[in-house]
Protein backbone atom coordinates (compact mmCIF):
# COMPACT_ATOMS: atom_id res chain seq x y z
CA UNK A 1 0.00 0.00 0.00
CA UNK A 2 1.18 3.26 -1.26
CA UNK A 3 2.54 5.83 1.66
CA UNK A 4 0.43 8.47 3.34
CA UNK A 5 1.38 11.65 1.83
CA UNK A 6 1.68 14.87 4.59
CA UNK A 7 -1.05 16.59 2.49
CA UNK A 8 -3.89 16.82 0.02
CA UNK A 9 -4.42 19.06 -2.50
CA UNK A 10 -7.92 18.62 -4.73
CA UNK A 11 -7.82 21.14 -7.42
CA UNK A 12 -9.89 23.11 -9.41
CA UNK A 13 -8.75 23.61 -13.06
CA UNK A 14 -10.31 26.73 -14.58
CA UNK A 15 -9.50 30.38 -13.30
CA UNK A 16 -7.46 28.30 -10.29
CA UNK A 17 -4.86 26.59 -12.76
CA UNK A 18 -5.57 27.36 -15.92
CA UNK A 19 -6.95 31.22 -17.33
CA UNK A 20 -9.71 30.31 -19.56
CA UNK A 21 -10.67 34.18 -19.71
CA UNK A 22 -10.58 33.55 -22.97
CA UNK A 23 -11.14 30.03 -24.08
CA UNK A 24 -13.72 30.60 -26.76
CA UNK A 25 -13.64 26.88 -27.39
CA UNK A 26 -14.13 26.13 -24.46
CA UNK A 27 -17.08 28.58 -23.48
CA UNK A 28 -18.68 27.22 -26.77
CA UNK A 29 -18.40 23.86 -26.89
CA UNK A 30 -21.88 23.72 -25.10
CA UNK A 31 -23.29 25.78 -27.54
CA UNK A 32 -21.85 24.16 -30.40
CA UNK A 33 -22.91 20.84 -29.49
CA UNK A 34 -26.24 21.19 -29.00
CA UNK A 35 -26.69 22.59 -32.26
CA UNK A 36 -25.19 19.56 -33.83
CA UNK A 37 -27.47 17.09 -31.79
CA UNK A 38 -30.46 18.85 -31.38
CA UNK A 39 -30.43 21.60 -34.19
CA UNK A 40 -31.22 24.27 -32.21
CA UNK A 41 -28.91 27.40 -31.32
CA UNK A 42 -27.85 27.60 -28.06
CA UNK A 43 -29.59 31.41 -28.04
CA UNK A 44 -32.63 29.69 -28.05
CA UNK A 45 -32.58 28.00 -24.49
CA UNK A 46 -33.37 30.24 -21.30
CA UNK A 47 -29.70 29.36 -20.46
CA UNK A 48 -30.19 30.91 -16.30
CA UNK A 49 -33.01 29.55 -15.90
CA UNK A 50 -32.33 25.88 -16.30
CA UNK A 51 -28.66 25.37 -15.70
CA UNK A 52 -27.46 24.64 -12.50
CA UNK A 53 -24.60 27.41 -12.50
CA UNK A 54 -24.06 27.33 -8.86
CA UNK A 55 -21.71 24.77 -8.75
CA UNK A 56 -21.94 23.25 -12.11
CA UNK A 57 -19.77 20.63 -13.91
CA UNK A 58 -19.85 19.39 -16.96
CA UNK A 59 -22.47 16.63 -16.04
CA UNK A 60 -24.67 18.73 -14.66
CA UNK A 61 -24.31 21.67 -17.66
CA UNK A 62 -25.06 18.90 -20.45
CA UNK A 63 -27.91 17.07 -17.93
CA UNK A 64 -29.53 20.27 -17.58
CA UNK A 65 -29.48 20.73 -21.09
CA UNK A 66 -30.74 17.35 -22.24
CA UNK A 67 -33.80 17.64 -19.51
CA UNK A 68 -34.61 20.63 -21.19
CA UNK A 69 -34.30 19.46 -24.58
CA UNK A 70 -36.49 16.16 -23.78
CA UNK A 71 -39.53 18.50 -22.43
CA UNK A 72 -39.43 20.31 -25.65
CA UNK A 73 -39.43 16.72 -27.66
CA UNK A 74 -36.47 18.48 -29.39
CA UNK A 75 -33.70 15.82 -30.42
CA UNK A 76 -35.06 12.73 -30.36
CA UNK A 77 -33.78 11.18 -33.23
CA UNK A 78 -30.54 12.84 -32.46
CA UNK A 79 -30.88 10.15 -29.17
CA UNK A 80 -29.21 7.21 -30.19
CA UNK A 81 -26.02 7.73 -32.27
CA UNK A 82 -23.26 9.99 -32.93
CA UNK A 83 -22.82 10.71 -36.76
CA UNK A 84 -19.55 13.22 -36.37
CA UNK A 85 -17.96 14.54 -39.65
CA UNK A 86 -14.53 14.61 -37.03
CA UNK A 87 -13.97 10.05 -37.45
CA UNK A 88 -10.49 10.37 -36.09
CA UNK A 89 -11.96 11.93 -32.88
CA UNK A 90 -15.26 9.88 -32.68
CA UNK A 91 -15.41 7.72 -29.44
CA UNK A 92 -17.98 4.81 -28.80
CA UNK A 93 -21.77 5.49 -28.92
CA UNK A 94 -23.05 6.92 -25.85
CA UNK A 95 -26.66 5.88 -24.10
CA UNK A 96 -28.21 9.32 -22.82
CA UNK A 97 -28.54 12.87 -24.52
CA UNK A 98 -26.40 13.90 -21.43
CA UNK A 99 -23.57 11.46 -21.82
CA UNK A 100 -23.70 12.75 -26.00
CA UNK A 101 -23.47 16.47 -25.50
CA UNK A 102 -20.45 15.67 -23.32
CA UNK A 103 -19.21 13.89 -26.30
CA UNK A 104 -19.75 16.47 -28.65
CA UNK A 105 -18.32 19.15 -26.21
CA UNK A 106 -15.13 17.16 -25.66
CA UNK A 107 -14.56 16.64 -29.37
CA UNK A 108 -15.34 20.79 -30.36
CA UNK A 109 -12.80 21.59 -27.81
CA UNK A 110 -9.85 19.04 -28.91
CA UNK A 111 -10.75 20.60 -32.79
CA UNK A 112 -10.28 24.15 -31.85
CA UNK A 113 -8.56 24.34 -28.40
CA UNK A 114 -6.02 27.34 -28.23
CA UNK A 115 -3.02 24.87 -28.77
CA UNK A 116 -0.72 26.34 -27.21
CA UNK A 117 -2.00 29.05 -26.14
CA UNK A 118 -3.16 28.07 -22.69
CA UNK A 119 -1.50 30.22 -20.06
CA UNK A 120 -1.45 29.11 -15.77
CA UNK A 121 -3.12 31.44 -13.28
CA UNK A 122 0.05 33.14 -11.11
CA UNK A 123 0.98 30.74 -8.60
CA UNK A 124 -0.22 27.64 -9.81
CA UNK A 125 2.81 26.34 -10.78
CA UNK A 126 4.85 26.91 -7.73
CA UNK A 127 1.73 25.89 -5.33
CA UNK A 128 1.29 22.43 -7.17
CA UNK A 129 5.07 22.22 -6.46
CA UNK A 130 5.62 23.20 -2.83
CA UNK A 131 2.83 20.38 -2.56
CA UNK A 132 4.92 17.97 -3.75
CA UNK A 133 7.98 19.30 -1.85
CA UNK A 134 6.04 18.39 1.50
CA UNK A 135 5.32 15.22 0.66
CA UNK A 136 2.24 15.78 -0.78
CA UNK A 137 -0.19 15.36 -3.41
CA UNK A 138 -2.20 16.96 -5.96
CA UNK A 139 -5.55 15.35 -7.59
CA UNK A 140 -7.93 17.27 -9.83
CA UNK A 141 -11.34 17.62 -9.12
CA UNK A 142 -12.49 20.04 -11.57
CA UNK A 143 -16.41 20.40 -13.22
CA UNK A 144 -14.40 19.26 -16.34
CA UNK A 145 -15.02 16.11 -18.29
CA UNK A 146 -11.92 13.75 -17.86
CA UNK A 147 -10.78 14.35 -21.30
CA UNK A 148 -10.52 17.30 -21.07
CA UNK A 149 -9.13 18.21 -17.77
CA UNK A 150 -6.18 16.04 -19.19
CA UNK A 151 -5.91 17.73 -22.19
CA UNK A 152 -6.19 21.07 -20.60
CA UNK A 153 -3.23 20.38 -17.85
CA UNK A 154 -1.43 18.78 -21.07
CA UNK A 155 -1.07 21.49 -22.45
CA UNK A 156 -0.31 23.42 -19.99
CA UNK A 157 2.51 21.09 -18.83
CA UNK A 158 1.48 20.29 -15.51
CA UNK A 159 -0.41 17.01 -15.72
CA UNK A 160 3.17 15.12 -14.07
CA UNK A 161 2.15 16.95 -10.87
CA UNK A 162 -0.94 15.63 -10.25
CA UNK A 163 -1.99 11.65 -9.50
CA UNK A 164 -2.23 9.94 -13.17
CA UNK A 165 -2.18 7.51 -15.35
CA UNK A 166 -1.55 6.84 -19.09
CA UNK A 167 -4.44 6.14 -21.50
CA UNK A 168 -4.96 5.24 -25.35
CA UNK A 169 -7.39 6.99 -27.18
CA UNK A 170 -8.39 8.07 -30.76
CA UNK A 171 -6.50 11.61 -29.78
CA UNK A 172 -3.04 9.48 -29.08
CA UNK A 173 -1.93 8.63 -25.54
CA UNK A 174 -3.24 11.07 -23.16
CA UNK A 175 -2.60 11.32 -19.54
CA UNK A 176 -5.51 11.14 -17.52
CA UNK A 177 -6.25 12.08 -14.55
CA UNK A 178 -6.95 9.72 -11.38
CA UNK A 179 -9.79 10.97 -8.53
CA UNK A 180 -13.08 12.55 -9.79
CA UNK A 181 -14.44 14.63 -12.48
CA UNK A 182 -17.33 16.45 -14.00
CA UNK A 183 -19.38 13.38 -15.41
CA UNK A 184 -19.40 12.16 -11.97
CA UNK A 185 -21.89 14.37 -9.74
CA UNK A 186 -21.78 17.63 -8.56
CA UNK A 187 -18.78 19.87 -6.89
CA UNK A 188 -19.37 18.50 -3.72
CA UNK A 189 -19.94 14.84 -4.68
CA UNK A 190 -17.11 14.71 -6.89
CA UNK A 191 -14.80 16.06 -3.95
CA UNK A 192 -16.09 13.48 -1.54
CA UNK A 193 -15.44 10.56 -4.71
CA UNK A 194 -11.78 11.44 -4.76
CA UNK A 195 -11.39 11.92 -0.86
CA UNK A 196 -12.91 7.96 -1.04
CA UNK A 197 -10.40 7.21 -3.92
CA UNK A 198 -7.48 8.62 -2.35
CA UNK A 199 -8.82 7.31 1.74
CA UNK A 200 -9.06 3.43 0.15
CA UNK A 201 -5.57 3.98 -1.99
CA UNK A 202 -3.62 5.14 0.91
CA UNK A 203 -5.74 2.88 3.87
CA UNK A 204 -6.52 5.36 6.21
CA UNK A 205 -8.82 8.44 6.54
CA UNK A 206 -7.16 11.47 4.49
CA UNK A 207 -9.87 13.84 5.00
CA UNK A 208 -7.82 15.75 7.55
CA UNK A 209 -5.02 17.06 5.32
CA UNK A 210 -7.27 17.25 2.57
CA UNK A 211 -7.97 21.24 0.86
CA UNK A 212 -9.75 21.97 -1.90
CA UNK A 213 -8.36 25.00 -4.60
CA UNK A 214 -11.26 26.74 -6.52
CA UNK A 215 -12.27 30.18 -7.60
CA UNK A 216 -15.96 30.41 -6.99
CA UNK A 217 -18.45 30.52 -3.95
CA UNK A 218 -20.19 27.54 -5.38
CA UNK A 219 -16.86 26.31 -4.83
CA UNK A 220 -16.68 27.03 -1.19
CA UNK A 221 -19.74 25.60 -0.72
CA UNK A 222 -18.99 22.59 -1.94
CA UNK A 223 -16.11 22.46 0.11
CA UNK A 224 -17.70 22.87 3.33
CA UNK A 225 -20.44 19.85 2.10
CA UNK A 226 -17.43 17.86 1.33
CA UNK A 227 -16.34 18.91 5.01
CA UNK A 228 -12.72 19.80 4.02
CA UNK A 229 -10.94 23.46 3.85
CA UNK A 230 -10.62 25.53 0.55
CA UNK A 231 -8.13 28.00 -0.57
CA UNK A 232 -10.25 30.15 -2.54
CA UNK A 233 -8.75 32.52 -5.43
CA UNK A 234 -11.19 35.17 -5.46
CA UNK A 235 -10.07 39.01 -6.24
CA UNK A 236 -13.20 39.69 -5.73
CA UNK A 237 -14.62 40.84 -1.87
CA UNK A 238 -18.62 41.03 -2.70
CA UNK A 239 -20.27 38.40 -3.70
CA UNK A 240 -24.23 39.08 -2.47
CA UNK A 241 -25.08 38.49 1.13
CA UNK A 242 -25.89 34.82 0.71
CA UNK A 243 -22.43 33.90 -0.21
CA UNK A 244 -20.86 36.58 1.97
CA UNK A 245 -21.98 34.86 4.85
CA UNK A 246 -21.15 31.67 4.14
CA UNK A 247 -17.62 32.64 3.25
CA UNK A 248 -17.09 34.72 6.11
CA UNK A 249 -18.22 32.05 8.48
CA UNK A 250 -16.30 29.45 7.01
CA UNK A 251 -13.21 31.87 7.43
CA UNK A 252 -14.13 32.50 11.11
CA UNK A 253 -13.71 28.48 11.30
CA UNK A 254 -10.64 28.65 9.90
CA UNK A 255 -11.33 26.58 7.55
CA UNK A 256 -11.16 28.90 4.08
CA UNK A 257 -8.55 31.26 3.44
CA UNK A 258 -9.60 33.72 0.66
CA UNK A 259 -6.51 34.98 -1.33
CA UNK A 260 -6.21 37.04 -4.44
CA UNK A 261 -4.05 34.68 -5.98
CA UNK A 262 -2.04 32.10 -5.35
CA UNK A 263 1.47 33.76 -4.68
CA UNK A 264 0.42 35.33 -1.98
CA UNK A 265 2.11 34.19 1.04
CA UNK A 266 -0.25 33.17 3.12
CA UNK A 267 -1.20 30.27 1.11
CA UNK A 268 1.70 28.00 1.42
CA UNK A 269 1.68 29.41 5.09
CA UNK A 270 -2.11 27.28 5.27
CA UNK A 271 -0.96 24.31 3.37
CA UNK A 272 1.41 23.95 6.24
CA UNK A 273 -1.00 24.25 8.82
CA UNK A 274 -2.90 21.91 7.72
CA UNK A 275 -0.58 19.12 6.57
CA UNK A 276 0.62 16.26 8.79
CA UNK A 277 3.38 14.25 9.47
CA UNK A 278 3.89 10.47 8.49
CA UNK A 279 6.72 9.87 9.46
Amino acid sequence: MAKSPNFIGIWDIDQTVRDSTEDWPAINRFANAIYHIIGHRFGEFPEQSILSLESATDFTVAKDLANFALQQGWGESYYHSINFEWDKLSFEKRKTLAETIITYADLFFNKYKRAGLSFEMPGARDTLDYILHIGGVNYECSGNSELIASVKLEDLGLSSKFQSFLRKTPLGPIRYLSGSHGEQGSRSEIIGQTLSYASEKYGEDISDRAVYFGDRPGDVIAAKKAGIPIVFINPNIDFGSRYNRIITEYIEQNKCLHVSTLKDTKVKSFIDRLSVSTV
